[in-house]
């Protein structure tokens, strides 16, 4: 009896100002090669096996996020992605520095305390994010799935001895 597959819609938006996001990556877990191009900021993954799956969406100048389904057999499934833009932080841009920045002037910083462990003009490396939960629990994921392939590993290593 042939196993019927499931489709599975991604529609990607700005989870601020709701415009659909046309210049993302989709990806799955488990992996799947059958993913449509782009349509106006919908994908759709064909082909799909029944069972658990994780759908990741990533675009730049966004946070990533994903989702986990249960995909059943011949079922198709509409997925709604907001992503949130990475806030632009106040005198840098993503494009990179632009000249003259990140280098040292002379008297520049002066009568600043030194931080610790570093310079005193930038203070860029001690400022806090504001990292929205759905990347903290993306990364939070990946962590999970490296770790449990690692302990699969060692497994498998110490069976062949």
């Amino acid at each position: 009896e042939p196993v019927e597959e499931v489709t599975v819609i991604c529609t990607l938006r700005d989870g601020n100002t709701g415009n659909l996001i046309t210049n993302a990556t989709l990806q799955s877990i488990p992996p799947t090669t059958y993913i449509t191009d782009n349509i106006e900021g919908v994908y759709t993954f064909t082909k799909m096996p029944a069972g658990s799956c994780i759908i990741i969406a990533v675009a730049p100048e966004y946070y990533a996020d994903r989702q986990a389904v249960m995909l059943e057999e011949g079922s198709t499934l509409a997925l709604d992605f907001r992503l949130l833009p990475i806030p632009e932080i106040e005198g840098e841009s993503l494009e990179g520095e632009s000249d003259g920045e990140g280098e040292y002037i002379e008297g520049e910083g002066e009568g600043e305390e030194e931080l610790p462990g570093g310079c005193f003009s930038c203070r860029g490396c001690f400022r806090v994010l504001d990292v929205p939960e759905n990347t903290k629990h993306f990364f939070g994921d990946w962590l999970l799935i490296g770790l449990s392939l690692l302990v699969l590993y060692a497994i498998h290593c110490s069976k062949i001895r």
